[in-house]
Order: structure tokens, then sequence, then C-alpha cells
């Protein structure tokens, strides 16, 4: 089951609405986060048997580009990149014991995964610039460059 297409334009739209404050807040916008989660945007390359729709990579990438089509908000579109990435990168390399643990929790958008540069080790997500930290905000680890 692919997410619907107009579902997905009005979260890009409400992502684009709530950008700048989200990123004056260092914040990710949960409830797009959820949004999207709900529409089950991150279940389509997943198979059945770890909970997903078990689609393709392309049709994930295809209503990931739904998104990006309508978002004005480069550093939430790298956020899914991220995630989208850990997701695959967990699949594919994860014990089974791992997936258990991890891939509903990412599936359902409980959590949110990103990427780190290992020879930068700067986040592959709502980058600013060159340099960055990491700072504790709430329940998750935020990494923002400066």
């Amino acid at each position: 089951m692919l997410p619907d297409k107009t579902a997905l334009q009005d979260i890009a739209k409400d992502i684009s609405s709530r950008s700048l404050i989200n990123d004056r807040n260092a914040t990710l916008d949960r409830k797009a986060w959820g949004a999207l989660a709900a529409s089950g945007l991150w279940r389509i390359p997943v198979s059945r048997e770890h909970g997903g729709f078990g689609g393709t990579w392309q049709q994930c990438i295809s209503s990931i580009d739904t998104v990006a089509q309508g978002c004005a908000d480069l550093g939430f579109l790298v956020t899914m990149l991220g995630h989208i990435g850990s997701i695959k990168l967990l699949i594919d390399y994860g014990t089974e014991r791992q997936k258990t643990l991890w891939l509903p929790r990412l599936l359902n958008g409980e959590i949110a995964a990103g990427l780190i540069d290992g020879i930068t080790s700067l986040a592959i997500s709502r980058i600013h610039s060159r340099e960055a930290f990491g700072k504790k905000l709430s329940e998750f680890q935020y990494i923002r460059g400066r």
C-alpha cells in the first residue's frame, strides 16, 4: 500500500509552514514526522515480515520525491533521507534482534534516525555548515552545524 499522493503533498505544505520556527528552535517537526509515519511512507520498502508493506525502494523514493517537491524545509528533507538510509542499513546489515528492537520504532515515527559521516563526524541531517556539535534536546540527541 502506497501513501496517498495528495496527503503527502499536504504534509509537505505543513512542513514548509513551520520550517522557520523549527529551524529557530532547533527542533524536528514532530507533527509532520508523525504524519509521514501514519501515511506509511517508512513502511513502503520494508518486508511484511518486519512490519512493512513489502514494496520497492523505488516506490519509497517516489513518495519521498512527492514530499520534496512541495517542501521548503531542506533540513527536514535531509533528515528524511538520513532516516530512510538508516532503515535500509538496518534491513541489510542488522541482526534479527536489532531489527526487532528498532524497526517498529523507526517505522511508526517514534524515533527519527540519521546518518553520521564517519570521516568528518558531521550529522547528515539538518546540517547548517561544516562545524557541528551535539546537544541533548528533550528525548533525542540533536547534532547541529554552526
